[in-house]
């Protein structure tokens, strides 16, 4: 007799023709044989047979199965669920079993581990304060006014002298470049009229300063008048025609040439004087057009007021427009 099987352990009584056996792993066909019959054992696939096995994974991730035998058919879920679950795994038993072909559900257990929550991005950052302004100190800088002054259109100069107490050093400022522009030797402010026929009243500011720079600051204001600018030239007058001569009889008269028509004559233009301040927190600039077609601006910190030259009416402007313009006087 012989006996061709694997993984057996057992005896065969020859007498009864009876294999008694245990397996370790069932085969899938035995073959039993001596001098007189084959024996045939087939076996069902079973789970226990598909080393079946699900790793931990992440939440939401799709399972995947590992087998040492069979086919992964199907598995639900399909994906990770928070925590220790079960997971069922349909599996096509392998040919060479009672059952080859057909699925056999499996269960094993595994753990779906939750993702770490997202980042929590920063709290958005706002534009950054203005530095708080220091407080100054009064420690006694004063300085003594001034009168207004009057200069002639051109270039001319004109000079006063700076005086105070405590004062050590002094920064002169003009409100309207375009009219007037000054300038510092010592404590005598020069002031400088324009040469470009721009006539009107300017505000110049003197300022006193200490040494100490946590000392407080003085100024006195006064203003300066630029006067004698002149008009546009008129346009000259068309010449008059020549007398007709007198026709022969019987010709008429011809009758004489239609003169020129004169040119028009241009629109008056009202012309005034403007108090300007910019009072809006910002510095505020002001433009306008001068009363002989000129232009003229200024810049006035916040807080600060001034006058326009003589400018044309409606055209004084600002930006930002956080200042105010009246109208104070014709000009």
């Amino acid at each position: 007799m012989s006996i061709k099987a694997d993984k057996i352990v057992g005896t065969y009584d020859i007498y009864s023709k009876q294999y008694v056996s245990t397996f370790t792993e069932k085969p899938a066909l035995i073959n039993v044989t001596d001098c007189a019959f084959e024996l045939s054992v087939e076996a069902t696939f079973e789970c226990s047979y598909t080393g079946l096995s699900i790793a931990d994974g992440t939440t939401g991730d799709t399972v995947s199965a590992t087998l040492t035998k069979g086919t992964v058919d199907s598995i639900s879920p399909t994906t990770y669920q928070s925590g220790s679950n079960t997971y069922t795994v349909g599996i096509l038993a392998p040919d060479g079993y009672l059952n080859a072909g057909s699925i056999i559900d499996c269960t094993t257990t595994a753990t779906g581990i939750n993702p770490p929550p997202p980042p929590t991005p920063p709290p958005p950052t706002g534009p950054t304060p203005p530095p708080t302004p220091t407080p100054c100190t009064d420690c006694g800088v004063t300085v003594n006014p001034i009168g207004n002054q009057s200069i002639a259109v051109g270039g001319n100069s004109g000079t006063v002298s700076l005086s105070g107490s405590n004062v050590d050093n002094w920064l002169p400022f003009s409100f309207d470049t375009s009219l007037v522009t000054v300038s510092l030797s010592g404590t005598t402010l020069t002031y400088t009229s324009n040469s470009n026929n721009n006539c009107g009243n300017v505000i110049v500011r003197a300022i006193g300063y200490n040494s100490n720079t946590s000392c407080c600051e003085a100024a006195t204001d006064f203003i300066v008048s630029v006067t004698g600018c002149t008009g546009p030239t008129p346009p000259p007058t068309p010449p008059t025609p020549p007398p007709t001569p007198p026709t022969p009889p019987p010709t008429p008269p011809t009758p004489p040439p239609t003169p020129p028509t004169p040119p028009p004559t241009p629109p008056a233009v009202n012309c005034y004087i403007y108090d300007i301040a910019a009072d809006g927190g910002d510095s505020v600039t002001f433009t306008w057009t001068t009363c002989n077609g000129g232009s003229g601006s200024v810049t006035i910190p916040n807080g600060d007021a001034a006058q326009t030259s003589c400018a044309q009416e409606g055209t004084v402007s600002m930006s930002p427009n956080s200042g105010t313009i009246t109208l104070s006087s014709s000009c």
